[in-house]
């Protein structure tokens, strides 16, 4: 009997083709079988649930999940477990009411809500119902308002409907309401003023008086200190003061007495006349009547000599050699008339007028009393002037501080405007600072500005930038600067030309570190590493430098590094 061997003693074996024999126990008995036979069978008629996937069980299915959801594997005889994440386990979370996505992966509870006064809201989260708003205050009573009008709000909230209404005789509002269209307020027609105070009209001075003014207009003009009207196509002044209020009718008059219009007429009733009265504008027929008892010392002028009464005192007709003058003084009293009965005369109006225009007459014509008044009308800030041989006129405001020139025959003087500091500059004496430069006077001292050209022949002391134009003759005796002067010529191109053989000293070819072009190279300190010596073609004279690249040296240990041929060390 042969020693035990166990499987893993056995050879490893090669590619399983399915052919090979394997012992197997059926129902009791040791038989033979092939791998082949073995993988066929038994045929998988039911279906497997596995955590992952496994190709060996034909029919089985493993578990997955989607958004919201993860696996946690517990191994082996441990727990396998499916839970949720992101905005899944966020609304697990959540606490009640409508529910709100505020991120990829966040739930949030919200609850609507009111702000201000008029709405309120019942179970806003919607937790224990449907969340209700209503209207509270101003806005419920104003859904509640049916009547049509403007509307009010008092302090309370409560809210009506009003409606602008007018004073009789003053006021008159259309769509008092708003209903059919907006409020229109305005005057009454004829309107009555209220109050016992007093209604101030228009104040201005005469030259306020609008452009085009139409019949009807009043207003105070505060220049001649009276109230005035435009009628009948010109402005009038009414009379100041409080003028006449009321008429009363003496004896022999009736109508009396009259405070607005009326009519005076002569009392036709027999007048008897007792005691001592006085007969004014009263005629007395000599046929009818009979004056008695009246002494020649009653009379006044009572000396009358050779002339019977009734008869003219005198005969003023052509060639009597007698003439009289307005003005002439007979007697004491100014002879104003004469006539066919003797010296008299009454004056019953005064006028005044002035033609020119700017000066207009107030208070003209007078026929009792009154007083003439000329009121000068201009333009305030203007210059009367002739607009024609006879007449004056105003011109338009003149500029403040301004030259004026004149506009020609009928036009208005006027003002220039002028450049900063002309005016003032009119005024400084030539040569002094500030004032013009004129030709064939004193320069000055000009402060600033540009020279662009220069003749005759004087010390010039340039203090600042000389410009690009170049005089035809002449030349700088001396130029010096205590800055640097720049050239802008081309590279390559010298600077200046030195017309002197001699060398000049103290002209270096350039300032360390400025300068640009191939000539003149500027310089810059040696480092340890390679450095190139510059050399002349001469040891005089104004030359330039050049380089030798093969003749190198070391700046920092002053040693020469290549390029030693030749020569004596």
């Amino acid at each position: 009997m042969s020693a035990q061997v166990t499987i893993t003693q056995l050879p490893q074996a090669g590619a399983i083709t399915g052919s090979e024999l394997v012992p197997i126990v059926q129902n009791g008995v040791t038989v033979q079988t092939t791998t082949s036979s073995i993988a066929g069978s038994p045929t998988q008629t039911y279906t497997y649930l596995t955590v992952t996937q496994t190709p060996q069980l034909a029919n089985s299915r493993y578990v997955g999940v989607t958004n919201g959801l993860i696996i946690t594997d517990g191994g082996a005889q441990g727990l396998f477990n499916i839970s949720t994440t992101g905005a899944l386990l966020s609304l697990v979370n959540s606490g009640t009411g409508f529910q709100v996505k505020t991120s990829g992966t966040a739930i949030t509870p919200r609850s609507i809500a009111v702000s201000n006064a008029g709405l309120s809201i019942t179970n806003g989260s919607g937790v224990s119902g449907d969340p209700t708003i209503t209207l509270s205050g101003a806005p419920l009573n104003l859904a509640n308002l049916s009547a049509n009008g403007l509307l009010t709000v008092t302090t309370a909230g409560g809210v009506g409907a009003v409606t602008l209404q007018g004073t009789a005789s003053q006021i008159t509002v259309t769509y008092g309401n708003a209903v059919g269209g907006s409020p229109t307020v305005a005057l009454a027609d004829n309107p009555v003023l209220p109050g016992a105070a007093s209604t101030t009209l228009p104040t201005g001075a005469t030259s306020d008086r609008p452009g085009s003014p139409v019949n009807g207009m009043l207003r105070y003009n505060s220049t001649i200190g009276l109230f005035e009207g435009y009628i009948n196509g010109a402005w009038s002044s009414l009379a100041a003061g409080s003028g006449v209020t009321s008429i009363a009718t003496g004896t022999g008059l009736t109508g009396g007495p009259i405070t607005s219009t009326g009519t005076i007429s002569i009392d036709s009733t027999v007048v008897t006349l007792t005691g001592t009265q006085t007969l004014t504008n009263k005629t007395i027929s000599g046929a009818s009547n009979t004056l008695s008892n009246i002494a020649n010392a009653s009379l006044s002028n009572s000396t009358i000599s050779g002339v019977a009464l009734g008869s003219n005192l005198f005969d003023l007709t052509a060639g009597t050699g007698v003439s009289f003058s307005a003005g002439t003084t007979y007697n004491g009293s100014a002879a104003i008339t004469i006539n066919a009965t003797g010296l008299g005369g009454t004056v019953t109006s005064v006028a005044q007028s002035f033609t020119g225009g700017l000066i207009s007459v107030a208070g003209s014509p007078i026929t009792s009393s009154g007083t003439l008044a000329l009121t000068v009308a201009g333009t305030s800030g203007g210059i009367p002037y002739f607009s024609s041989g006879t007449t004056w006129a105003t011109s338009a405001a003149l500029a403040a501080s301004a030259l004026m020139v004149g506009g020609g025959a009928g036009a208005a003087p006027s003002t220039i405007t002028t450049g900063t500091g002309v005016v003032t500059a009119l005024g400084v004496n030539t040569g002094s600072a500030g004032a013009f430069v004129v030709n064939g006077g004193a320069l000055g001292t000009p402060s600033s500005g540009t020279v662009t050209n220069l003749t005759g022949t004087a010390s010039i002391n340039i203090n600042g930038t000389v410009g690009a134009t170049t005089a035809n003759t002449g030349a700088f005796t001396t130029v010096s600067a205590s800055g640097v002067i720049t050239s802008t010529v081309a590279t390559g191109t010298a600077p200046f030309t030195v017309s002197s053989t001699t060398q000049v000293a103290n002209l270096n070819a350039a300032t360390a570190g400025t300068a640009t072009n191939a000539t003149n190279v500027a310089l810059t300190a040696g480092s340890g590493a390679t450095n190139y010596i510059y050399f002349s073609s001469s040891a005089t004279g104004n030359q330039a430098t050049n380089t030798n690249t093969l003749l190198t040296y070391n700046y920092t240990n002053n040693a020469l590094t290549a390029g030693i041929t030749g020569g004596t060390f």
